[in-house]
């Protein structure tokens, strides 16, 4: 309404500047005493023009400008009814207030169809807003789905690598690739495995920028190990901020690093390790990054127990589970795998073939449980004396077979008699009592044109039969 008001006040002077002009003309023609009804139709048709100003002024500027008109022209027709001295001229009075009345009546007409159509705008913007808010809304959640899939789709190749390897290296390597890639902030990233036999963090898995090629890390230190015990993933800002620890007292503690993010890996509600990323430069990570090694983290904890119990599985398929000795069938293939590696060579192998002497005895003095701890002690002296290349096993029973690779018979007969003597000289406590055991060996080697595996047991058991049938005790070669 207030931009309207320039234009009020133009049209009251402009109609003021009229009225002015046409007060003299008329009081000129008035003192020349023209022809009276020329001089009426004159003023008429002034008055008709101001009908017309009036309504004009009413329909673009509003009631106030049409008033401010009509004042004018009251005063203008009252002025010339005074110079012409005819009262007829205020007859325009009627119509100047028809022509309000049918003005007024179309405003109030046109007001309430504006109304109508403003209603109709305001009801139209408001759909407008509400479907922008709508497509807004979409907007952001057709790109949070895309963040999704796409995140999905990283994690689902993170769950098919991981799944995609039973051995325990190749899964730690996995996690740690994958954290470092997408993630993608971090200067280094390390996985620690709980050693279960040192019950200490192990470093498992490193991965790092060009920046800290030099970077060595030989444990985990304090926050891995806080990880560890509450496990809680932790998240720092900077640590030279954080509240939470004293960074004066701890910088000696661990190597140097601002922002560090780092979880847990838990199985069965057991800590199995920790997943650390961490940078030089501070306020880099946030919740989301968190959020994601978490999901690795869990991802990474269910390959971990795969591969650990893969691992077991392997173990118990391959050793024997009382003395640690690998059984009879792993020790054959292993045996074949030798013969192949000593094609072309001197052909140099020997064959041990081990009975302890009255075992039943021994059991049926002690107790099962006393021979078995007989048959733990001379299996690590077994696996102790025979040399590092030495396959030890465990033939069956109260019987145990050792591979000598790269050994003639004169050698190996030298190894038997130093287990014989060794084993004689140890003593055990069954039953708070002081016993002792001793063994008879059979040796075997194979002859120089020879290669068969199955001669060359078949040879070792002999000997020991003759090592038996002579008084036990004792060592014997084919």
């Amino acid at each position: 309404m207030n931009s309207k008001k320039p234009h009020i006040l133009k049209i009251g002077a402009l109609s003021l500047l009229i009225i002015c002009t046409l007060l003299l003309l008329v009081t000129y023609l008035g003192a020349l005493h023209i022809d009276n009804n020329a001089y009426r139709n004159l003023i008429s048709l002034i008055l008709f023009s101001f009908n017309i100003i009036i309504l004009l002024t009413w329909l673009y500027f509003g009631m106030t400008a049409s008033l401010i008109c009509l004042t004018i022209a009251s005063m203008f027709m009252s002025l010339a009814v005074a110079v012409s001295r005819d009262p007829f001229l205020n007859w325009h009075l009627v119509i100047f207030c028809l022509v309000m009345l049918i003005s007024y009546y179309n405003d109030k007409k046109n007001s309430v169809i504006r109304g109508l159509q403003v209603a109709e705008l305001e009801d139209i913007e408001k759909d407008i807003n509400t479907l922008s808010d709508e497509y807004q809304q979409h907007q952001l959640q057709a790109l949070a789905l895309k963040k999704s899939f796409s995140r999905f789709n990283i994690l689902k190749e993170v769950t098919e690598s991981l799944s995609s390897s039973l051995s325990l290296a190749e899964v730690a390597n996995l996690i740690v690739k994958n954290s470092f890639n997408i993630i993608g902030k971090a200067d280094a990233c390390m996985l620690f495995l709980v050693d279960e036999k040192k019950h200490k963090l192990i470093l498992a898995s490193i991965r790092k920028n060009s920046e800290l090629k030099d970077l060595k890390v030989e444990e985990a230190d304090l926050f891995d190990r806080r990880v560890l015990r509450k496990k809680q993933p932790l998240i720092i800002q900077d640590i030279r901020k954080d509240y939470r620890f004293d960074y004066e007292t701890i910088k000696k503690q661990t190597r140097e690093f601002r922002s560090l993010i780092c979880t847990p890996l838990i199985s069965k509600d057991r800590s199995i390790g920790v997943i650390r990323l961490d940078t030089m430069k501070p306020e880099v990570f946030i919740s989301e990054d968190l959020r994601i090694l978490n999901i690795i983290a869990d991802l990474g904890a269910v390959a971990v127990g795969n591969a650990k119990l893969f691992e077991r599985t392997e173990e118990l398929a391959i050793t024997d589970g009382l003395t640690n000795c690998y059984v009879q069938r792993y020790m054959r293939q292993l045996a074949r795998e030798e013969i192949k590696n000593t094609a072309g060579s001197e052909n140099k192998m020997s064959f041990l073939m081990i009975d302890i002497d009255y075992f039943k005895k021994y059991n049926d003095d002690y107790g099962h449980i006393a021979g078995d701890i007989v048959l733990k002690g001379v299996a690590r002296m077994f696996m102790r004396l025979a040399g590092p290349k030495a396959i030890v096993s465990r033939y069956g029973g109260e019987e145990f077979a050792i591979v000598l690779p790269d050994t003639n018979k004169k050698e190996a007969v030298r190894i038997a008699e130093e287990i014989r003597r060794k084993v004689g000289e140890r003593v055990f406590y069954l039953r708070r009592q002081k016993t002792k055991v001793t063994i008879s060996v059979g040796v075997a080697a194979f002859a120089r044109d020879t290669r068969d595996l199955e001669q060359l047991i078949d040879d070792a058991d002999k000997a020991l039969y003759e090592a038996k049938k002579s008084g036990r005790n004792k060592v014997c070669a084919f």
